[in-house]
């Protein structure tokens, strides 16, 4: 196959996600969306073999990987979702490869009712980029700059899950493990956070460990905070560690007033904001901070 046979057998035809938004998707040298006066919320994530996914993943865990990473932060900003592209780099037309990847990406889009516009493919070592188009709902897009002292710090699902999930795929890689499952195939929470949107102050998504991501939150805020170690929804063999230091949750980490009424079932509270002087920290019962790693996964 060369590329335009590629594009049209796995990219192309039926059982992809369409939107009245989308005017010109793909097959011209740009997607066209029809959208209503807002504010839009654009995010790129790139996606390297051997550093955000494991070398030799089979395509439905590459495609699964980049669609969430791409999404979630449109979710972290209460947003819509109207518009993914995709640049998919490879080393060969793998046609076992780029049918898990096609499939799956089909699902998703219709699972999140975002579409794909449009996109890229190339020869070379296997990254994924994408690039993703939000509209702010009526509130306006959710900042890491609104958190306010005495305001509860919320996340969803269990945070560490995934580092859990990425140790076990290290060792041998496993798509129908369910302890893998939070890393290889992690939840974007756009409905979540589009259906708190309301009472919500700031919030960001958790990539590179919860302590760490709070703590950007907490800098563009000017503030501090202070997760209580009990508080932390762990789910079964997930450290604390784990939790405050793992990444690629795809969870988000919110905070609302302290009398915010959030979906229990959707969000735990984990803690509080506090004045900036007293840090970000995960304190034990007597209060006492818990050594942890405050600085999460870095590139460089």
């Amino acid at each position: 196959m060369d590329e335009f046979d590629l594009i049209d057998r796995f990219f192309a035809g039926e059982g992809w996600y369409t939107a009245d938004e989308v005017s010109v998707g793909p097959g011209d040298d740009c997607a066209v969306l029809d959208l209503p006066a807002g504010r839009l919320c654009v995010s790129t994530d790139t996606l390297v073999e051997g550093v955000h996914f494991p070398v030799g993943a089979p395509g439905e865990v590459v495609a699964h990987r980049v669609f969430v990473a791409t999404v979630s932060d449109v979710a972290a900003m209460a947003a819509r979702p109207v518009g993914l592209t995709l640049a998919l780099t490879m080393p060969d037309a793998d046609e076992t490869f780029l049918q898990g990847y096609s499939d799956r990406l089909k699902a998703l889009t219709q699972a999140y009712r975002t579409p794909l516009v449009g996109g890229n493919v190339a020869r070379g070592p296997l990254s994924v980029t994408g690039q993703v188009i939000g509209l702010a709902s009526s509130a306006g897009p959710l900042l890491r700059t609104g958190a306010r002292v005495g305001d509860g710090v919320f996340v969803t699902g269990s945070p560490g899950a995934a580092a859990l999930g990425l140790a076990a795929a290290l060792e041998a890689l496993d798509v129908d493990a369910a302890v893998q499952a939070p890393y290889l195939f992690p939840v974007a929470r756009v409905a979540e956070a589009l259906a708190a949107r309301e009472v919500l102050h700031a919030g960001i998504d958790v990539t590179d460990g919860l302590l760490a991501d709070l703590g950007h939150v907490c800098k563009a805020s000017g503030v501090g905070a202070r997760l209580e170690a009990g508080a932390l929804p762990l789910s079964p063999g997930v450290t604390l560690q784990h939790a405050l230091a793992g990444g690629d949750d795809y969870e988000l980490c919110v905070t609302a007033a302290a009398d915010a009424r959030l979906d229990e079932a959707i969000w735990t509270r984990i803690g509080a904001i506090v004045p900036a002087a007293d840090g970000v920290a995960c304190v034990d019962a007597s209060g006492t901070p818990i050594p942890g790693n405050s600085t999460g996964y870095r590139h460089f």
